[in-house]
């Protein structure tokens, strides 16, 4: 297996000759290196991404630029699980004259092995091993054996029954794939089968997608599904879900018609101008109350309700964007307000948005908009409780979280009640952030809390849980390494993220995050579960896992991390 290298960010560290080293001799090591372990990444990710495509026989070698890695990874699965399912594809690889020889004859020796286990009668009474011969046939399976692997309780089990689906094209099935979006660890293969249908799988995904309205992140994903089809009636669909009452259906749906060039009728404009103009009242709320938080020197929160009011202007100028000039309106959000005063836009909505972009203090702005939308600038401590009790889909998660940190020493009741019902939020960082508020108050309500949630929270109060191990800690420290990413985003990653005061023996397939302020911008990929204990304690670990489904639910931001590895991980 490939064993862990630590680069620093400013050089190689190596023996006491090494450091006396020049800049440019330290380069020149750092280039002749070869960074096996990102080429590494880079295949796993690429593989899990084309599974389906693979074994359909339907992915194009010469489009790989990482290829060498790209068919070792595929050899290492298919020989690990005896898949001979990958057949058709090592037949590719063994024909390839692009690579090296050693691979081509590991390819060549484990399809002479698998072949010899699909020929293999005595195999047929496996059900997985029976279930890939059927997919490597050429003959449409019956409905009766694709519906008996998706009742199955192994994933790997549903996952061919839906590969079969997908690879004879069994459209009266579309929607038992659409149902495995919501089974962990088959969304991927899921999507790709579903993608694979396109516009087949339309008016299936619609109607999934209204019946799953209770699960965001499976709404997301039906919704990019419908999406990547870019037809006049996925473009409708889509423009209707503008007016969900959920904030990240909201902003997806209006990234995808700006990527789909949507261009709206004069009725759509005018639900449009309504849409931009109830916005920008968002925005002044957000105004508001930084306005409030300024007055009391509170940067920290300041910072939360500045990036709030950014993602809010963020949507403001996506819808701006399908409903005027694509061009005219990056003009205008590039901050020139002769270019907003030219370009075509709806006379009273022009008026608030030159106000907006204007280069005034935001006390003035507030001035300017508070005309339009009246708004009271509240004192700091009802600012606070006004975050806390805000709508979720007004005022991020991330947000409220930075006002219960500062909520402690507080003692109003109507802030305490607010505290107390955030106890029992479905969000894991307001329970434990609202807990820290007031642990003698959690004491009162605890009882009525779910015995999951108590467990930890009871840790939380008797201080067993360390600062580091906090949600709100996590995703603090991965926003030092990954700044354009919103923290609202990374709490997904946070969940995964892992403290660790010395090397554990569990550590494998992750990413480590070294906490010393030395290392501040560095990161070790890590597969071997072998670690130089000296380098890097204490530090965080991030599962490899958990970046992929970063990367499928949050595709729009995965680049960033993928970008800072390929940078700080060498």
């Amino acid at each position: 297996m490939i064993k862990s290298k630590l680069f620093s960010a400013v050089g190689i560290e190596t023996d006491e000759k090494s450091v006396r080293q020049t800049f440019e001799e330290k380069n020149s090591l750092l280039n002749a290196v070869e960074n096996e372990d990102i080429s590494f990444f880079d295949a796993k990710l690429e593989f899990r991404k084309n599974y389906f495509n693979l074994i359909s026989d339907n992915y194009n070698f010469s489009d790989n630029e990482n290829q060498s890695w790209f068919i070792k990874e595929i050899i290492d699965y298919s020989s690990s699980r005896n898949d001979i399912t990958f057949i058709p594809c090592l037949k590719k690889i063994s024909s390839l004259n692009n690579i090296d020889e050693n691979s081509k004859q590991l390819a060549v020796e484990l399809l002479n092995k698998l072949e010899y286990i699909a020929s293999d009668s005595k195999s047929d009474n496996d059900k997985i091993i029976s279930a890939r011969k059927i997919l490597n046939e050429t003959r449409i399976p019956q409905a009766v054996e694709i519906l008996r692997l998706l009742r199955d309780n192994s994933i790997e089990a549903k996952r061919l029954g839906i590969f079969l689906i997908g690879k004879f094209r069994i459209k009266d099935m579309i929607p038992e794939v659409c149902s495995c979006l919501n089974i962990k660890n088959l969304e991927l293969d899921a999507y790709s089968v579903l993608n694979a249908f396109g516009n087949d799988a339309e008016k299936e995904l619609e109607r999934f997608f209204l019946a799953s309205s209770g699960n965001l992140d499976t709404s997301k994903i039906a919704l990019r599904l419908i999406g990547n089809q870019k037809t006049a009636e996925s473009k409708s669909f889509i423009f209707s879900r503008l007016w969900s009452s959920s904030r990240q259906l909201k902003e997806t749906a209006v990234k995808l018609l700006v990527n789909s060039d949507f261009i709206p009728t004069q009725e759509e404009k005018d639900k449009l101008h309504q849409l931009i103009s109830e916005t920008i009242g968002i925005i002044v709320w957000n105004l508001a109350a930084q306005v409030s938080i300024e007055k009391h020197a509170d940067k920290f929160l300041c910072n939360a309700i500045a990036s709030e009011a950014n993602r809010w202007t963020d949507y403001l100028f996506d819808l701006l964007t399908i409903t005027y000039d694509k061009k005219s309106i990056e003009n205008i959000r590039n901050g020139t307000i002769k270019a907003a005063s030219n370009v075509v836009i709806e006379k009273t909505i022009r008026q608030k948005l030159i106000i907006l972009i204007d280069a005034f203090s935001t006390e003035v702005k507030l001035k300017n908009l508070s005309r339009i939308y009246p708004v009271n600038i509240h004192d700091y401590n009802n600012t606070l409780e006004n975050i806390i009790n805000r709508d979720y889909n007004l005022v991020g998660i991330w947000t409220k979280a930075c006002a219960l940190r500062n909520i402690k020493g507080l003692e109003e009741d109507t802030i305490m009640q607010s505290v107390a019902a955030l106890m029992f939020s479905p969000e894991e960082i307001l329970c434990e952030e609202s807990v820290k508020v007031n642990p003698a108050l959690y004491r009162t309500v605890s009882m009525r809390l779910p015995e999951s949630s108590k467990i930890k929270l009871d840790k939380i109060v008797s201080g067993e849980v360390l600062k580091e191990e906090s949600l709100f800690e996590k995703t603090s420290f991965l926003h030092k390494h990954f700044d354009s990413i919103s923290e609202d985003k990374l709490l997904t990653l946070a969940g995964s993220l892992k403290y660790y005061e010395s090397v554990s023996d569990d550590l494998e397939n992750v990413i480590i995050f070294p906490c010393s302020d030395d290392n501040a911008k560095t990161a070790i990929l890590h597969y071997d579960g072998k670690l130089n204990e000296e380098e890097i304690k204490p530090f965080y670990a991030l599962s490899m896992d958990a970046v992929y489904y970063f990367d499928f639910y949050y595709p729009e931001c995965s680049m960033k991390i993928f970008e800072y590895i390929k940078i700080w991980g060498r």
